[in-house]
């Protein structure tokens, strides 16, 4: 049998859902900032700001998870 791939409208609902937290919450942060120069000590910060803002653990795991932070501190340590 094997993995079943996603139906096309399932990938395209993860692409628009990326989309969204690159524009609301990773691009207004982090859009114009070089990696080298993402410094952990900003990372907790903004993961914290997320959670105030009201989103679910999962969106915020995902969010950063998308975004270059990830590079510079691994999540649960934000």
């Amino acid at each position: 049998m094997g993995v079943e791939r996603p139906s096309t409208s399932q990938r395209s609902g993860t692409s628009t859902t990326y989309e969204g937290h690159l524009k609301n919450h990773i691009n207004p942060v982090f859009g114009l900032v070089p990696l080298i120069s993402i410094r952990p000590t900003s990372v907790p910060k903004w993961v914290k700001d997320l959670h105030v803002k009201g989103l679910a653990p999962r969106t915020v795991e995902t969010i950063y998870v998308i975004s270059p932070a990830s590079c510079a501190e691994p999540y649960g340590t934000a």
